[in-house]
């Protein structure tokens, strides 16, 4: 048994499929050529009705090819207006690929951070708060510095970061030129992640950053 091609909803008339229905359509009788030459190829009326579908297959087609606009990884004509639409590209943005973003769920836990930033080739875990507590602090031990608890440690491991680039640049004090207040020099440049990290940590969080 053989199935028609117009029962699969995806299918799109060609101009032969166009051309046929459109002569079909026409009134019956010696006047428009019923059974006659007229509706035959090379005569007038079927030249007329195949450059209407021709015109109008042409249409067919680029409404059979919109349901590919429909989805990110198949977007051709439409793809500009996608980037627009998720604010593409953006170099400070974790999801550079236009579809990882349409299909992010975002979150605030930990794992979260780190799957996004080893992602992008950074290694990082979150710290705790190193604060001591009253009554565990022993003889030799040093209090850390006291975080406020919407902030968030982050520790990054620039050994196992592929995206880390250490500057080719030693600095360090020259004499002469170091004045006091001054640092003898400058911490790894990892403002790429923190660029980052900023988009997707909830505003209120401060992020301190720690090197291992």
């Amino acid at each position: 048994m053989t199935t028609s091609p117009y029962a699969n909803p995806d299918y799109c008339p060609d101009i032969d499929d166009l051309t046929t229905a459109y002569l079909y359509e026409l009134p019956r009788g010696p006047a428009w050529g019923e059974g006659g030459a007229a509706r035959q190829p090379g005569g007038v009326i079927y030249g007329y009705f195949r450059a209407l579908a021709s015109m109008f297959a042409a249409f067919h087609a680029d409404i059979c090819k919109l349901y590919l606009e429909w989805n990110c990884a198949t977007a051709s004509e439409t793809y500009d207006w996608w980037l627009a639409e998720y604010s593409l590209p953006d170099p400070c943005d974790p999801f550079p690929n236009l579809c990882a973003k349409v299909a992010a769920f975002g979150g605030c836990a930990c794992n979260y951070y780190q799957a996004l930033a080893a992602d992008l080739g950074w290694a990082i875990a979150c710290g705790t708060n190193c604060a001591l507590e009253v009554g565990v602090i022993e003889a030799g031990m040093t209090p850390g510095p006291v975080y406020d608890p919407t902030t968030l440690i982050v520790v990054v491991s620039l050994a196992a970061s592929p995206a880390y680039v250490a500057s080719s640049q030693v600095y360090g004090p020259v004499a002469g030129f170091l004045e006091a207040g001054m640092s003898p020099g400058c911490g790894p440049d990892i403002s790429a992640l923190d660029c980052v990290l900023q988009r997707i940590v909830h505003a209120e969080v401060e992020l301190v950053y720690v090197m291992d």
